[in-house]
Formats: structure tokens, C-alpha cells, sequence
């Protein structure tokens, strides 16, 4: 269970009792906590359970475009190595299939670089013609593969876009979860430390609403970017 699971979980159990205990909310509506009042606190929580809901959903499907990416990204690095090594083992250094299919290029190192030169050199490899296709098909590189290949390409470009989305989707639905738990918790945090001191003399009834040690934290906001490593130490002032 996550820490925000265990959150929602925690108030919900102690509002509802609050409700449903008529000595608990006997002595809170003394103190200024009426029926109506512990409603409200509790009509805050959907909001954030939603809130949750969608920053889950969103941060799957972006587990989802990573893997897809790393997963077809892989592919295509392993189709350009394997159509370069059929092509230098079997092909002459003049052989114009290489100027053809670009393959005199530096290939690039990185990700969108190199998925845009894949895609030429298989976009290019697919409009050969079949006689000038001849001494690759006899590798195995027939209009098949490079289509294949082509399809890992474009697969790969597609879960980069939806990855480089879903980042932002994830901080924007992230900073939106921490708005709902700020609300809810300014609603409850008050009443939790008023039933605190009201219900002292009453362990049993704290422990009901899972007080009994104390009001539970709220959910810490993330910070982007924050390093978590330990500041060094100052170094003493010279003498």
C-alpha cells in the first residue's frame, strides 16, 4: 500500500467513526464539530481518491511507453547492426547500395537521431526495386524485413512522443493529488488534534479512529528535481 493509500485510508476510517460513534460525536459536537462539519471532511476525500486514480492510470501507461520504446528501440539497433554486417560481409566497398541506403552516414548515438536515420535507411532499403534489392534478399533482407523494421521505427517514435507526454501529465496530475490531500488534510488535521485532547481519557475510542498514537502525517509533496544526496559538510573557517 502506498503512503498516499495508507493517507486516505487513515482519514476515511476516522471520520466515518467520528459519524458513527454517537459518544465520539457527542463530544466532538461540543467542541464545535457538528454532524455537518465532519460530512465536509469527508465529502474531501473522493476528490482525492480521483485524484490518485489518475495519477496511477497516468504513471501505467507511462510504464507502458517506456517499455514499448526501450523494447522497439532495442529492435531497431539490432536490425541497423544486422543490415550493416550483412552489407559490409557481403557487399563490395563501391557497391552503390550504400550510398543508396545511407549507410555511409556516422550512424548517431542518440535516441532521436538515430530512430530518424533508421528510418531513412529502412524507408530507402523498402523502395529498392527488386533487382536492385537482389544481394540483399539473398541475406534475408527482403521487403518483409525492412517493412518490419520500419514498423519497429515508427513503433519506437510513437512511444517517445507518448512517453515525453506522459512525463508531463504525471507532474501536472501529480501537483493536482497534492492540491486535493492539502485540502483534505486542512479540513481533518484540526478535528484529529481536537479528538486528540477531548478523547485523552478515552484510549478505546482514539484507538477506534486510529488516533491513538498521535494524528498520522500527510503525505509529503514531491519536489522535481530535489537532490536527495546530503549537503558536504562546511568546512571550518580558515585561522
Amino acid at each position: 500500500m502506498s503512503i498516499v493509500e495508507n493517507y486516505i485510508g487513515k482519514v476515511t476510517v476516522a471520520v466515518e467513526v467520528a459519524l458513527g460513534e454517537p459518544a465520539i460525536g457527542t463530544i466532538l459536537e461540543g467542541e464545535g464539530y457538528n454532524p455537518v462539519d465532519l460530512q465536509a471532511i469527508k465529502g474531501c476525500i473522493p476528490s482525492v481518491q480521483t485524484a490518485y486514480q489518475d495519477v496511477l492510470k497516468i504513471d501505467s501507461d507511462l510504464t507502458q511507453a517506456t517499455g514499448l520504446l526501450e523494447t522497439n528501440f532495442a529492435l531497431v539497433k539490432k536490425e541497423l547492426a544486422a543490415l550493416r554486417r550483412s552489407m559490409t560481409n557481403n557487399l563490395p566497398a563501391r557497391s552503390p547500395l550504400f550510398a543508396r541506403l545511407g549507410m555511409k552516414e556516422t550512424q548517431p548515438r542518440k535516441q532521436e537521431a538515430l530512430l530518424e536515420f533508421a528510418q531513412r535507411v529502412f524507408s530507402s532499403g523498402l523502395a529498392l526495386t527488386d533487382a536492385e534489392a537482389a544481394p540483399l534478399i539473398k541475406r534475408k533482407w527482403d521487403k518483409a524485413r525492412f517493412t518490419a523494421a520500419l514498423a519497429a521505427v515508427k513503433a519506437a517514435v510513437a512511444a517517445n512522443v507518448a512517453q515525453e507526454a506522459g512525463k508531463g501529465s504525471s507532474v501536472a496530475a501529480t501537483a493536482a493529488l497534492y492540491d486535493r490531500i492539502d485540502e483534505l488534510d486542512a479540513a481533518f488535521r484540526p478535528m484529529a488534534k481536537d479528538a486528540r485532547d477531548l478523547l485523552k481519557d478515552q484510549p478505546g475510542e482514539l484507538t477506534k479512529m486510529g488516533l491513538q498514537t498521535g494524528v498520522f502525517k500527510k503525505p509529503q509533496r514531491p519536489v522535481p528535481g530535489k537532490s536527495r544526496k546530503p549537503a558536504p559538510p562546511t568546512p571550518p573557517p580558515a585561522v
